[in-house]
């Protein structure tokens, strides 16, 4: 009765402790699609696919939360991309550094979906 009792309260409090993660479809749809698209495409800002190929997850966080002070301090890649979209600045978010993981995280496995998805919608169509 009382191992019972003590693997409920290990339980409970292990569930306690796990946070939500954050949701990074609603994030990118929210914060990044008005500028960025998941392909390859140029809205206003580059296409972000395989953009985790381009740069490392430190660098990513950091542009995201302040482009202005990465160009200001020299960052080459930050400094190109900013003269490459006719020096358009991308604002400067106050995101967490979960939040932003999950956005590109988000990013990353989208491509992937989609294609699911469109397969998905193909085969129901095709099996009509």
């Amino acid at each position: 009765k009382t191992a019972f009792l003590t693997f409920f309260v290990l339980i409970f409090i292990s569930l306690s402790q796990v946070q939500a993660q954050p949701d990074g479809a609603a994030l990118f749809k929210a914060q990044c699609a008005q500028c960025h698209s998941l392909g390859e495409n140029k809205i206003i800002g580059p296409g972000l696919k395989n953009v985790h190929t381009r740069r490392d997850e430190a660098w990513l966080i950091s542009w995201t939360k302040n482009s202005q002070a990465m160009i200001k301090a020299g960052d080459p890649a930050a400094v190109k991309l900013f003269e490459d979209y006719n020096k358009v600045a991308m604002p400067s978010f106050a995101l967490t550094d979960d939040e932003i993981k999950a956005i590109f995280a988000y990013v990353k496995a989208e491509p992937t979906s989609m294609l699911v998805s469109t397969f998905y919608t193909f085969a129901r169509e095709f099996l009509k």
